[in-house]
């Protein structure tokens, strides 16, 4: 505690907090013997003195110690005009005891301060003479990790706070830093890790000490330096930011580094910065699909710098390991029924796991009600599969060809019932299916094809009855002739123009005698241009199936195989529901963002500029799903949401097939859907999480948390950091420190910027075997602190303030130690107040010892003593 330049100090404070219990003890006991207010009060004072006395009180000037001078030796003061504040106070200044603190390094004013401190824990006269510019150690940074350097140091002004209140006073001395125009780079960024192709931003942050001209240069290193990017200067003095837009086309460790020049710049050592990241190779995407729409999207996503394979549905790989190369997959309009159920698992754990996107799309097979609801492929999608309550179902058409040839009436697979038979009882389940307003036909087939029941609307009281009469003229004789069917069929559909739903099923268990493929394709697609679609039944074994399933995806529909033909009454009646259940919407429509809501999905996309859709797929968002894209009517178009460790995103249109034949062409179009693929593909540094970074003086510590899927730590794995340095490559172990958890210390010998990558082995194998997992790592050591710029008075105000915080003042310069005092300066710089206090207690106790024995019966008032 300080008081006008004095100082209150306790040698042994301990002694006050014994004191004080016992002198409201014996207060108490005084009280409890019967004795009063005043007694009691004087027994407690007198114990209070003398636990006060014992504590040692002095008060303290510290003009009885001579001032400790702090001299600050820091690149930021040149040493010359500290010797000159010195000399001019005198020769008396070499005899007053002195700290140097500060180095190329740093200025650790606080670290300093604390010292003096200690040094005298009495108190004292502290004296700092620097420029007021004080810095802790330069650190390393963890960028690649997002994580911050290690805590920020101790304020100077933390530390006089601390030395006020152990006595010491603290004065300053501000001098004038390092003069002269300089022109600094002082922060150099890069993302940490990024894809090769992509436009990269590097953000720099530039400080001159006045107004400068000057250029900017930054510089790819290597083997040899490429320049990337150039810039004249003009600034003025204080802090500038700048942002560079740069493309690299390299794959692997990339370091840059930054160079300004300017005329007249005094210090060369902040003139150049480094920044490095790891450029990962492209987005491997595998295209899920075996329409002209997956090798459409492929293509377009080759086109903007993604790795593209497509690979039909029945193809994908149903183990999770065989799925690890891709970081995103896209699904192209492909029915549930396309993948067993081990490969719609995997499809899942792709993204929950493996921390992979997946990008689900819509038209004619995809998020239906009757194949994809209640499997995985369901629970995956950001989007339910019922429609909006506002969407009310439009008639439809469905026209059912049976084939009637020979064949046909024999039986195959579990039951006693002909394949003819199941036929008949499938057209009769599918037509029970739809509802009033929606018309149904029946085409029987053999070497020729006629009209059972041509296209009827169903009404009440008439449905089953006229359809039942119908069926049952199905008789099996002759061969087979498809083709027949598709020509007398489907040109019925197409003239019933007015219903937006129109889809034939064509059933069959042989093969057509006609082998001119073209000729099926061109009916159908004929059909299709004309809005018909057309799912195909193979029954049985000997069916062609290669056939019907190229006719189902000519008319984008779906393809059944009933292997068992006791299966087919229920494919007839899947295939009848997925058509009544759909919720396609066909028009024109824009898409557009949510009110108040942009995703960074959309950063770059201009959205008046994307093509029209001419329908889509009316579904619902899940609740915590995010709505990216909507339709006038309020529907989802593009919805995302987490899965597990992985992100899934539903596009509720096509890939441009039917409802988006504009957007393959169109640069706005192409760009969203890339951008879609990005946004949910894994990010090139993802990696095992509990990676930690933390920065240190000349380097960084790294520690990793290892854990298996079921959460237990992975002990006794290989795991080292591989640090690519200017001239060697490292290999740097991180050994185990606890169950799961491995590190160790990265040390930097210099200023700069550095790739590594963090590589486990949690499996056997030995240091040969491919590690399981590997992780990008950037390290970063800037210049030191001490050689950033400074601006004019910066420093001194803080020094005045530290001052005021230290209980001192501003000095004008050191001669003011060595003057002689004033009036009343040569007197005591010490006083205790011990013998006092002690004095005082024995004046009580001796009052006390006169009360008991009546020793002041003379002058004693009437009357009793105060308190009795």
């Amino acid at each position: 505690m300080s008081i006008e330049g004095w100082s209150l100090l306790l040698t042994w404070p301990e002694w006050l907090w014994i004191g004080l219990p016992l002198a409201l003890a014996a207060a108490w006991l005084e009280r409890r013997a019967g004795g009063g207010r005043w007694a009691a009060s004087q027994r407690g004072l007198v114990l209070l003195l003398i636990a006060a006395a014992l504590a040692r009180p002095a008060l303290d000037s510290g003009a009885g110690l001579p001032p400790l001078l702090l001299l600050d030796r820091s690149a930021s003061l040149p040493g010359d005009r500290v010797e000159a504040a010195l000399a001019a106070a005198g020769p008396a200044i070499d005899l007053l005891p002195r700290l140097d603190f500060g180095d190329v390094e740093a200025s650790p004013l606080a670290e300093a301060i604390d010292l003096a401190r200690r040094a005298r824990p009495n108190g004292g006269r502290i004296v700092v003479i620097s420029d007021g510019y004080w810095t802790a150690p330069a650190t390393g940074s963890a960028p690649a990790l997002g994580v911050p350097p290690a805590a920020a140091p101790v304020s100077p002004f933390e530390a006089a706070a601390r030395a006020a209140a152990a006595g010491s006073r603290i004065d300053v001395l501000p001098l004038p830093a390092r003069g002269g125009l300089d022109l600094a780079l002082t922060e150099m960024r890069l993302p940490p890790s990024f894809r090769v192709g992509d436009s990269v931003t590097l953000r720099l942050r530039l400080r001159a000490s006045a107004p400068v001209e000057g250029r900017l240069t930054v510089l790819a290193l290597g083997e040899t330096e490429r320049e990337l990017a150039r810039r004249e200067l003009s600034l003025p003095a204080g802090d500038q930011s700048l942002a560079l837009e740069l493309g690299v086309d390299t794959v692997g460790p990339l370091r840059l580094e930054g160079r300004i020049e300017a005329a007249g710049d005094v210090e060369p050592g902040n003139d150049r910065l480094q920044a490095a990241a790891f450029v990962a190779p492209p987005i491997a995407v595998l295209v899920l699909g075996d329409g002209p729409g997956a090798v459409g999207l492929a293509d377009l996503l080759g086109a903007a710098g993604l790795d593209a394979t497509v690979l039909a549905p029945p193809r994908l790989p149903s183990r999770l390991s065989q799925l690890e190369a891709w970081d995103a997959l896209v699904l192209v309009d492909t029915p549930a029924s396309a993948l067993g159920l081990d490969q719609q698992a995997a499809l899942a754990a792709f993204a929950s796991e493996l921390g992979r996107g997946i990008v689900l799309t819509g038209g004619r097979q995809s998020y239906l009600p009757g194949g994809w609801e209640r499997s995985p492929l369901a629970d995956l999608a950001p989007v339910l599969m019922d429609s909006p309550d506002r969407v009310s179902r439009e008639a439809l058409a469905l026209l059912l060809m049976i084939d009637q040839s020979a064949s046909m009436g024999s039986v195959e697979g579990r039951g006693a019932i002909s394949k003819l038979a199941l036929a008949r009882e499938a057209a009769l389940l599918a037509a029970e299916v739809l509802g009033p307003g929606d018309r149904v036909g029946v085409v029987s087939y053999d070497d020729t094809a006629q009209w059972l029941l041509p296209l009827t609307e169903l009404g009440p009281g008439r449905e089953l009855a006229e359809i039942e009469s119908a069926l049952s003229g199905l008789q099996t004789l002759g061969g087979t002739n498809i083709l027949a069917a598709l020509e007398l069929g489907l040109p019925a559909l197409v003239a019933s123009d007015a219903l937006p739903t129109r889809h034939a099923v064509l059933l069959t268990d042989g093969r057509d005698f006609n082998t001119d493929s073209a000729a099926y394709l061109a009916a159908v697609r004929s059909a299709v241009g004309a809005g018909v679609t057309l799912s195909t039944i193979a029954i049985g074994s000997d069916a062609d199936r290669d056939l019907l399933a190229q006719l189902a995806r000519a008319g984008q529909g779906r393809y059944h195989s009933a292997a068992d033909p006791s299966d087919l009454p229920r494919l007839a009646v899947e295939e009848s529901e997925i058509v009544r259940a759909r919720s396609e919407q066909r028009g024109s429509f824009r898409a557009a963002a949510p009110r108040g809501q942009a995703s960074p999905m959309l950063g770059g996309v201009d959205l008046d500029r994307l093509p029209v859709l001419t329908g889509y797929l009316a579904l619902r968002s899940r609740p915590g799903a995010e709505t990216v894209l909507e339709l006038p009517a309020g529907d989802p178009l593009l919805t995302v949401w987490q899965y597990g460790l992985g992100r899934v995103l539903a596009w509720t249109s096509d890939v441009g097939e039917v409802w988006a034949r504009d957007w393959p062409a169109s640069p706005e179009g192409a760009a969203l859907w890339a951008r879609m693929v990005r946004h949910v593909a894994r990010a090139p540094d993802a990696g095992p999480p509990g990676l930690r970074l933390s920065a240190l003086p000349d380097g960084a510590e790294l520690e990793i948390d290892l854990v298996d899927r079921a959460g237990r730590p992975i002990d006794l794995a290989d795991a080292s950091l591989v640090l690519t340095r200017s001239q060697s490559v490292d290999r740097i172990a991180l050994p185990q420190r606890a169950p799961g958890r491995y590190g160790g210390r990265i040390r930097l010998d210099a200023a700069g910027a550095w790739v590594g990558s963090v590589e486990v082995r949690a499996s056997e194998g030995g240091p040969e075997a491919q590690p399981d997992w590997r992780l990008p790592v950037v390290l970063e050591r800037p210049y030191p602190p001490e050689l950033l710029p400074r601006l004019p008075g910066e420093g001194e105000a803080d020094l005045v303030a530290l001052a005021r915080t230290g209980g001192g003042r501003r000095l004008e310069s050191l001669a003011e130690l060595t003057e002689p005092a004033g009036p009343g300066g040569a007197g005591r710089s010490r006083v205790e107040l011990w013998p006092w206090l002690l004095t005082a207690a024995a004046g009580l106790w001796l009052l006390e010892v006169a009360r008991l024995t009546d020793l002041l019966r003379g002058w004693r008032p009437r009357g009793p003593w105060p308190g009795r």
